[in-house]
């Protein structure tokens, strides 16, 4: 028979003899395998280099849908504290941390590098990545800048990294619709201030614009900020309404809780345009300027020609005050105080490249014309003035008997077209 060498499991060498078997146990009761010198109380130790082995095996031969193959964890108590494994059904790979405290679990799991948390799961589910301490669903924290990235290759049109939040009021069981005003996603900026973080003092919001539903999701977004000297919660100070609007230093309607912005653009305070002097010019979409300093270089121009005579239109031109029709048409947001303008049908008559017709049939008129109109007509009465002027001075130079027989003249041709007149 085989002697056999201490502390090693003994095998069967043949079937006759026992000998030494790859298990060896130390003397504090560490087995190796392979090695006899266990750095732990299991030490699985061999070479290779093709990748064929990893140290340890577990294989569960069921294929039921709750079958795993895994390792368990208990602790000082005999409490199972920790489950990890793979699924045959499903694919999983688990890792179940179950341990409680006062019946609540109060386990977590930590990736960790260099003894420093780099991925951190937390009892209540918070994530942390560079933090095991997260303050929220996820908690990025680290030095230096750019956090988060995402990289895609699109293979289609608008096939690009998103961002999405998603909102359901109710339950994850019993999902509901989100109604006007619910906020449906914020991106805020909060800072240190010395003591503590503040709360949100710069952002941007998206908002439900009306009661959602499978046709109906009317949306806006509001962005916010924190004047300077305040520490107030960010107020809104521009908006995007679902029907393009932008409002900057608009109202929010105290029912819906939504900005206002009844135009296209609707400021609530001064405008500056420009970037030096007096140089900022608004347009009109054809490019041509409107108000302001307008690029105007004859070199940029052809085909140029004057106006012609404008005076008699101008001066048909009827001003007056009135007041909208708010009541009737509470669509186009009109203000109730009394304005002052044109009426488009008369201004339509003598002008009529000044009134343009809109898509319900409503006329309006461009108002930006109607300073270069008045050019031209201040230059036709210059021109009348300076005619009647030189008659004057060619009268003057008559001797007195022959202008006091003019100016009796033109009295007789007055009363003959004043008789005239009464016939």
């Amino acid at each position: 028979m085989l002697a056999g060498t201490p502390n090693f499991l003994a095998k069967y060498v043949n079937g006759a003899d026992v000998g030494n078997s790859g298990v060896f146990e130390a003397a504090d009761n560490s087995i190796g395998l392979g090695t006899t010198t266990p750095f732990d109380r299991l030490h699985i130790r061999y070479d290779n280099n093709t990748g064929d082995f990893t140290g340890l095996a577990v294989q569960n031969t069921n294929g039921g849908a709750l079958a795993y193959s895994g390792m368990l964890f208990y602790d000082h108590t005999n409490a199972l504290t920790q489950f990890q494994g793979y699924n045959n059904s499903t694919h999983e790979y688990r890792i179940n941390n179950i341990a409680k405290s006062g019946g609540q679990f109060d386990g977590s799991i930590n990736f960790m590098i260099g003894g420093t948390s780099r991925l951190f799961v937390g009892s209540n589910g918070n994530i942390g990545i560079g933090t095991s301490t997260p303050g929220a669903a996820l908690d990025v924290s680290r030095t230096g800048s750019f956090f988060v990235a995402a990289t895609s290759y699109p293979t289609a049109l608008n096939d690009a990294p998103f961002f999405v939040t998603r909102v359901a009021y109710g339950s994850p069981s019993l999902p509901a619709a989100v109604s006007v005003g619910n906020l449906l996603g914020v991106f805020g900026a909060i800072g240190y201030d010395g003591t503590q973080f503040s709360a949100v003092q710069a952002g941007m919001s998206a908002l439900a614009a009306e009661n959602w539903t499978h046709t109906t999701r009317g949306s806006a977004l509001m962005f916010a900020t924190t004047p300077v000297g305040a520490m107030d919660a960010a107020i809104a100070q521009m908006s995007i309404l679902p029907n393009g609007n932008v409002g900057i230093g608009t109202p929010r309607n105290p029912v819906s809780g939504l900005p206002t912005a009844t135009d296209k653009l609707q400021v609530v305070g001064d405008i500056r345009v420009g970037t030096t002097g007096t140089n900022g010019c608004i347009k009109d979409f054809s490019g041509t300027g409107i108000v302001g300093t307008c690029s105007s270089d004859r070199r940029l121009k052809k085909n140029i020609t004057p106006f012609g005579p404008t005076l008699d239109k101008v001066t048909a031109l009827q001003p007056v005050h009135y007041f909208w029709r708010v009541r009737e048409f509470p669509g186009r947001h009109f203000g109730d105080s009394q304005a002052a303008g044109l009426i488009a049908q008369e201004v339509e008559r003598v002008l009529p490249e000044l009134v343009e017709t809109d898509s319900d049939g409503y006329k309006a008129v461009n108002y930006s014309q109607l300073p270069l109109l008045t050019i031209q007509a201040v230059k036709e009465l210059k021109a009348e003035n300076d005619a009647l002027k030189q008659r004057v001075a060619e009268l003057e130079r008559l001797d007195p008997q022959a202008l006091t027989h003019r100016i009796a003249e033109l009295e007789r041709l007055v009363g003959v077209l004043l008789t005239a007149a009464r016939r």
